[in-house]
């Protein structure tokens, strides 16, 4: 009870389990919490309960004050990878890509074989427009871990950039039926009605999984429906989901309803209005 890296290990459990579970982020939250505070109360010296804090604070849209607790994590570990991940997410999300790129630097000095953070890096250059250097992360992260998530999609998104659909198709095909962006990937490769029978897979889901609107909103931007795009992220909003969730609102697959008022206002909901 009184061993404070238990209780830093739980709260960073806790931290993620929504993204690997299908448990909504509200309901972890106060645990979460609880285990974090616990943890430093007993040892100020760690770093992850802050990281864990970081995450809590994104769960409620409050970017500044989670960036704070990234901040704080670095400094007490500057090695310690999730920590930097987190802070260079936190700053992307924010429309800070130049800023996330040079901080996610120091993640890749520290484990460059990571698949994580060399696709959080592909993502983050194709953000940029740096196509060349996210294809080059991308085919390294898969090399890595060729089952890992995020570099399946990101991988696929930046296939969709250079294009080549084919080959985002594979990796789309190689995804979980439970990823948020695998309806997009398919529509946008060019399979408009293998998307829409994932959407209704997905609407005849009892109950209705974590994360469903957004996984809507995402797949209706694929499939070019712009109204039931905007109406299923004011939803997902509705619902106090993790929206945007893994991708920033600067990403392209956003500028179709870019200049709508009613995304800008979903935008000014979760506190990322230009």
């Amino acid at each position: 009870s009184r061993y404070a890296p238990a209780w830093s290990g739980l709260s960073m459990a806790l931290a993620i389990l929504p993204n690997y579970h299908n448990v909504p982020a509200r309901e972890v939250r106060q645990d979460l919490v609880s285990a974090a505070r616990r943890a430093l109360e007993l040892d100020s010296t760690l770093a992850q309960p802050h990281v864990a804090l970081g995450a809590a604070y994104q769960f409620d849209y409050q970017w500044d004050s989670a960036a704070t607790e990234f901040q704080t994590a670095v400094r007490l570990d500057g090695r310690d990878v999730e920590a930097i991940m987190q802070y260079a997410r936190n700053l992307r999300n924010r429309g800070r890509v130049a800023d996330a790129i040079r901080v996610l630097r120091a993640a890749r000095t520290e484990d460059p074989a990571s698949a994580s953070v060399l696709s959080q890096g592909s993502y983050l250059f194709y953000l940029d427009h740096q196509l060349d250097s996210a294809l080059v992360e991308s085919r390294r992260a898969l090399e890595n871990d060729s089952n890992n998530m995020p570099s399946i999609g990101n991988g696929a998104l930046v296939m969709l950039a250079i294009k080549r659909p084919d080959s985002a198709r594979a990796l789309a095909d190689r995804a979980l039926p439970v990823f948020s962006i695998k309806e997009y990937l398919i529509a946008k490769s060019g399979d408009p009605a293998a998307a829409r029978q994932g959407l209704e897979k997905l609407d005849a889901q009892r109950p209705q999984p974590w994360m469903a609107e957004t996984r809507r909103a995402y797949t209706y931007l694929g499939l070019g429906d712009t109204a039931k795009a905007l109406s299923a992220m004011e939803r997902a909003l509705d619902a106090k989901e993790d929206w945007p969730g893994p991708f920033a609102v600067v990403d392209p697959m956003f500028d179709p309803v870019r200049k709508s008022a009613r995304f800008r206002e979903i935008l000014r909901r979760i506190g990322l209005a230009p």
